[in-house]
């Protein structure tokens, strides 16, 4: 079975032929028009990043690009307003380049700057050596001669847009260019009298202040189905992903290749689709992240709970088309998939339920996620779930080194562990840490009572355990002969004690008194984890105070 990158690979190859020229360009677009979510990081980073590696595979140069929109129009919707403290006053900027509309924080130089931290500060850590470019710094520069050539052909771009138009059409004359106001800052807002080619200026009457005068193209923009062909000409892209929005039949792609081709003497770059990415609440409600909509989340709220190869790997085990909702409370879930992954791929006795496909399938997509060199041997790894359990039970002073030092005297008793398996088991600590701080449901988060305050209580936890403080007894009987103190083993010895205790009511008062003498409360995380995630003598010895031994 071949992964779908390696066919896109091949796919690529194929639709170039003689005329591949290296470096081959993979090239993504992001519009900075608000939020940007990790949705953006699918097709514009993850997938064309996965490419490369595959392409380098087989002996090719290829360099990844990510062009920002940046001379877009700022819309001024309902939530971009909402975030300005003065929303009236936000309003001015509707029709401004986004580059030129304010940081709403004031802490940047403008609106890009603020909303592209979140993304941009962290791409390095989800994919190696992309090499960001906007288009502002293009038309003052690469793009210049592709807008001279759309200007010198209008009727030719005119009729080749209007063919995909449909509805109002432009008419004869139109020239294919968005001037920027020097008074009132708006893009596109006006009338073109005139071109002067030679100087790059064209002559503007503005309809929204009235200004009319020279004006540098620069800080114009072409319409943008005709930018989208110029910017694959001007940085001589051969690949390009795009959403599905404009995958239709006759839609944007189709008309921008034709642009390309008719305008531009330019075979379009090859090119998939991709279905846009969507959140998931703790509520389960679904819905798709949206930039101006500010929906979703960044990569830095990802990359503070989760390793990027984890986000990687989701994208790359289902192909583009598949839909895909993320939400940051289903991290440990994400975790568990990427080690289940992992030991598939040291492991060759893992993986015994699927076919050979699919096992196949599973250790190209953990290869391509991992982004600095497959280890030498399968990691260490601790369930992440597990460990937002140990987090609660140490000091935070050294969180790191007191969580591993209760590892290796619970789950990890008998494993040796290398600096290698302790700097990744360090940075799971961290993370396990902030996630329960942030994300983890409250039946997760707890918080341990203290040996006098056991003792203050432990009326109340025996008056709960009634006729069964015996069991108790035995329970702890049973604990302290356990070998491995590990989950499983514990619940197989609560299973055995409870099957004596009878009806539903009584288990369930049997385990609000467990609940009681270690959290102070009658509930709290599953018991046999939570219990996993202590210290076997803590355990013990805490039961003998409520016993009062």
């Amino acid at each position: 079975m071949v992964h779908w990158v390696d066919k896109l690979a091949n796919d690529l190859i194929e639709w170039w032929g003689d005329e591949l020229k290296e470096p081959i360009i993979l090239n993504g677009g992001l519009s900075v028009s608000g939020l940007q979510h990790v949705g953006r990081l699918r097709g514009e980073i993850t997938l064309n990043s996965a490419l490369l590696r595959v392409l380098e595979e087989k002996g090719y140069r290829a360099i990844q690009y990510l062009t920002l929109y940046t001379q877009d129009e700022w819309k001024g919707k309902e939530a971009q307003l909402s975030i300005f403290r003065d929303r009236e006053e936000a309003k001015r900027y509707i029709g401004w380049r986004l580059i030129d509309v304010p940081d709403p924080f004031d802490c940047h130089a403008n609106w890009v700057e603020h909303f592209w931290e979140d993304f941009g500060g962290y791409l390095d850590k989800f994919a190696e050596d992309v090499k960001v470019v906007t288009t502002t710094e293009l038309y003052e520069g690469k793009l210049k001669e592709y807008v001279k050539k759309a200007v010198q052909v209008k009727e030719d771009v005119r009729r080749i847009i209007n063919k995909y138009r449909g509805r109002k059409p432009f008419p004869e004359g139109w020239i294919p260019f968005q001037a920027r106001c020097p008074n009132c800052g708006k893009i596109g807002k006006g009338e073109i009298l005139d071109v002067d080619l030679e100087n790059y200026v064209v002559r503007y009457k503005c309809n929204s202040c009235g200004y009319e005068g020279t004006v540098s193209m620069e800080n114009g923009k072409l319409n943008w189905r005709i930018e989208w062909a110029a910017i694959w000409s001007a940085l001589s892209v051969s690949f390009e992903p795009y959403g599905k929005d404009h995958a239709t039949p006759g839609g944007s792609r189709d008309s921008a290749a034709e642009l390309s081709i008719e305008i531009f003497d330019r075979k379009p770059p090859y090119g998939t689709p991709y279905e846009w990415v969507g959140e998931i609440s703790k509520s389960g409600e679904r819905s798709v992240m949206g930039s101006s909509d500010f929906s979703g989340f960044t990569p830095r709220e990802w990359y503070e709970v989760a390793e990027p190869e984890i986000i990687r790997y989701i994208y790359l085990y289902n192909e583009p088309m598949k839909q895909i909702f993320l939400g940051l409370h289903l991290i440990p879930q994400y975790y568990n998939m990427f080690d289940e992954a992992e030991e598939i791929y040291f492991n060759k006795d893992a993986g015994a339920n699927l076919s050979e496909d699919q096992i196949e399938h599973i250790k190209r997509s953990y290869e391509l996620a991992i982004l600095h060199g497959i280890p030498e041997r399968k990691p260490v790894r601790v369930p992440f779930d597990h460990l937002a359990l140990v987090v609660q039970t140490v000091r935070e002073e050294n969180l790191v080194e007191n969580s591993i030092k209760r590892l290796k005297s619970t789950l990890l008793r008998n494993v040796e562990l290398e600096d290698f398996d302790i700097k990744l088991l360090g940075e799971r600590i961290i993370r396990a840490k902030r996630w329960v701080e942030l994300y983890a449901p409250e039946t997760l988060k707890f918080k341990l009572i203290t040996d006098d305050e056991a003792m203050k209580i432990r009326e109340q936890i025996t008056s709960t355990l009634g006729e069964y403080i015996n069991y108790l007894e035995e329970l702890h009987d049973r604990f302290s002969k356990l070998a491995v103190w590990e989950s499983e083993a514990i619940k197989e010895e609560m299973k055995r004690v409870t099957s004596k205790i009878g009806s539903k009511k009584a288990v369930k008062r049997f385990f609000a008194a467990l609940y009681m003498m270690f959290l102070g409360k009658q509930y709290g995380p599953r018991v046999a984890p939570m219990l996993a995630s202590l210290n076997k003598d803590f355990v013990l010895k805490r039961m003998r105070i409520v016993m009062g031994e």
